[in-house]
């Protein structure tokens, strides 16, 4: 009795292009279903509350992949981006400069968040061929664009990260009495 239950309804909706006819029909179940596309067979099935959900995921998996928001979040919520974005607004920087001034990276990061930079964009790459051969990063123009953003979420926490942790130290305190 409580299992999925399923409606099948298949309804041919055929149009005679030399007499077009019109042509209607009703269903409960699927209202945004009409007979305006043409010749085509409708297969309408009940869906179970998982089935729509696992929909309702693909969907919403489909728009964040596109979604431009999430995409930039992406770039900018990266741990070193900011601070390399940063030490480039003070000018054109060598890698080993770059390394120097962010002790904590590893040289691996800095080399994946650069390229990263750089395919988005943000940061562009200059060789200069000569022994050992030269390399140079600079901000682009978009990466010029990106700096305020980056620095309205600097001053945002530096002005609001005690009322943060306190919130954070209250919902612990709280989600700890409850247990």
């Amino acid at each position: 009795m409580w299992g999925r239950r399923e409606t099948r309804r298949t309804v041919t909706v055929a149009r005679n292009s030399a007499a077009p006819e019109e042509v209607t029909f009703e269903c409960d179940q699927h209202p945004e279903v009409s007979p305006q596309h043409g010749d085509r067979e409708y297969d309408m099935t009940t869906q179970t509350a998982a089935e729509r959900r696992q929909e309702a995921k693909a969907a919403f998996d489909s728009y964040m992949e596109s979604c431009p928001t999430h995409d930039l979040l992406g770039v900018i919520g990266n741990k070193w981006t900011s601070m390399v974005l940063y030490q480039l607004t003070q000018g054109s920087r060598r890698y080993a400069e770059l390394a120097r001034a962010l002790p904590g990276v590893s040289a691996k990061m800095l080399t994946q968040t650069l390229r990263s930079l750089e395919r988005d964009g943000f940061v562009a790459r200059a060789v200069t061929p000569s022994v050992p051969v030269q390399v140079e990063y600079t901000l682009t123009l978009l990466g010029e664009r990106l700096v305020p953003l980056l620095d309205a979420v600097r001053h945002f926490a530096e002005h609001n990260i005690d009322e943060i942790r306190s919130a954070r130290d209250h919902y612990d305190a709280a989600s700890a009495a409850d247990r």
